[in-house]
């Protein structure tokens, strides 16, 4: 810029500096508008993982619908109940219950799993009622091993606190939909 008492001019290398600075600009500019394009349809492959049960009954019925939203998608599907590394098995994301995260994982929670202990009144008949929650142990239980959860073992919380109480039965399963 050329500066006087009275007024400011820009100078010829000023002009040039303004020339790149508005093809800088206009090159920004169509670079976001490209991206924004490419985020805005989703397309190529993406590997999902999830555990059998909660894979089939929540996770299946929504790729459904995102397939259908997003044809140019390429989903690819997997159900297992065991740990998987998602980064040497080429997952990109997975679908789990639980609060076991590797800490190189970027993790959200997306909802609360609640689990509900019941008894028929035959069970209650002839076992009798628990009074506390330790009772549970002597008593023959079904028993589900999730994939990042020990097998037998039921995280509780009542008033009293949480409570992990090891438990047995005649039926255990690693899907819940067999128990």
């Amino acid at each position: 810029l050329h500066r006087t008492t009275r007024r400011v001019t820009i100078t010829e290398e000023g002009e040039r500096i303004y020339e790149w600075a508005q093809r800088i600009l206009q090159d920004v500019g169509q670079m976001m508008d490209e991206l924004s394009d490419v985020r805005q349809v989703p397309q190529g492959m993406l590997r999902i993982i999830s555990s059998f049960g909660f894979g089939r009954q929540v996770v299946a019925p929504a790729l459904s619908a995102l397939a259908k939203a997003y044809p140019q998608l390429e989903l690819r599907f997997d159900v297992e109940d065991r740990l998987v590394d998602l980064v040497n098995e080429g997952v990109d994301l997975d679908i789990r219950i639980g609060d076991d995260i590797a800490p190189n994982l970027i993790a959200r929670k997306l909802a609360t799993n609640y689990r509900i202990l019941c008894a028929s009144p035959e069970f209650i008949a002839q076992h009798g009622a628990p009074k506390h929650l330790t009772d549970l142990s002597a008593l023959p239980c079904l028993v589900i091993k999730e994939r990042d959860h020990p097998f037998g073992v039921w995280q509780l919380r009542n008033k009293e606190g949480h409570h992990a109480i090891k438990v047995t039965g005649p039926l255990s399963s690693n899907h819940g939909e067999i128990v």
